[in-house]
């Protein structure tokens, strides 16, 4: 991940130069400021290093396709185009693995446990649906999220033929596959990318991609309407589900943190997230006012337009929080 970083090209020298210059003018205006906003100041902000690592290509956004994928990071937020079940399937099953640990499984084995939540309702075929288990479990494997005793099948699979694999056994990789559920899926960086590279469908909700969108807090919105268009996907799978799936589903495939609905934890997640943007932003803003300048009123209103900016997101992130608990009560769950 390290040379990815070093590779992707968001380490040029002209970047280089206008963070110097910047941190510098920054001393210079702000003397008082330099240790406050130290997190603020430091050369590669940890959004850049995510960044680069998530994305792989400065220029793409999403990123170029890699003969060794283990070394970048998994998209968990969908399984691909036409896949069943694709934009859950991939949470479900790093869940299952989670909660597994070390005990190995086969690919009939978790296609076996899943098979029990396809009903009239849902309608999904059996075949289709052991296709994108496969597909699931090649990506987790690699990426080295799960194992197998035997390293060279992990090297040897390809999708094209992986159902030659399907009475290999396979266990999580407890560091890493923790490292997502636990780290990654909080960060509001990967969501920011990773949803660019998201089957979505007719695409109601209007997610735009990071390369239509530039400004930082209008990003933040397309965030919000991946979540919306997650808890619809969420609510359509739960709908369909007999009560009895229902429980099948909560002992094995929700999240493990308790949580019901992978949308809620994640809306959480971004509304901390927004918390700690507003409280920045605050910060810089009380900075420039104690150390007024020529050009501290112009950084002022550029900050309270931000502010703005952000409380709308936030607002729309609570009323999309209380939207899912609502619907999570009438679970009965």
């Amino acid at each position: 991940m390290l040379e990815t970083f070093l590779s992707s090209g968001y380490i040029s020298e002209s970047e280089l130069i206008h963070k110097i210059s910047k941190i510098a003018k920054l001393r210079k205006e702000y003397p008082s400021a330099v240790e406050t906003l130290k997190r603020e100041l430091t050369l590669f902000p940890m959004w850049i290093v995510y960044t680069s690592i998530i994305t792989n290509n400065y220029q793409t956004v999403f990123g170029l396709r890699s003969n060794e994928p283990r070394i970048h990071m998994m998209n968990v937020l969908c399984n691909g185009k036409g896949e069943t079940n694709t934009h859950l399937i991939r949470f479900h099953l790093l869940s299952l693995f989670i909660q597994l640990k070390t005990t190995p499984t086969t690919i009939k084995e978790i296609y076996k446990k899943y098979s029990k939540l396809i009903n009239e309702t849902n309608k999904w075929d059996g075949e289709d649906l052991l296709k994108s288990i496969r597909r699931a479990i090649g990506r987790f494997a690699k990426a080295r999220i799960i194992n197998n005793n035997q390293r060279l099948i992990l090297d040897r699979m390809e999708f094209r033929n992986i159902d030659k694999y399907d009475e290999e056994s396979f266990y999580l990789e407890e560091d890493l596959g923790k490292f997502y559920v636990n780290d990654l899926l909080k960060i509001y960086e990967y969501f920011l990318y990773m949803k660019d590279d998201v089957d979505l469908d007719d695409n109601k909700f209007g997610i735009k991609d990071c390369i239509e969108i530039t400004y930082r807090y209008e990003r933040f919105e397309e965030v919000v309407k991946y979540l919306k268009f997650l808890f619809d996907k969420e609510k359509q799978f739960l709908d369909a589900l007999t009560p009895a799936q229902k429980i099948i589903y909560k002992t094995n495939y929700a999240p493990i943190s308790g949580e019901i609905m992978y949308s809620s934890l994640f809306v959480k997640t971004m509304i901390d997230y927004a918390d700690s943007r507003k409280n920045i932003l605050e910060r810089r803003r009380a900075i420039i006012s104690d150390n007024d300048t020529n050009t501290g009123s112009t950084n002022i209103d550029y900050i309270q337009n931000d502010l703005e900016k952000l409380q709308t997101v936030s607002t729309t992130l609570q009323e999309l929080h209380t939207k899912i608990n609502t619907y999570i009560i009438r679970l009965g769950l």
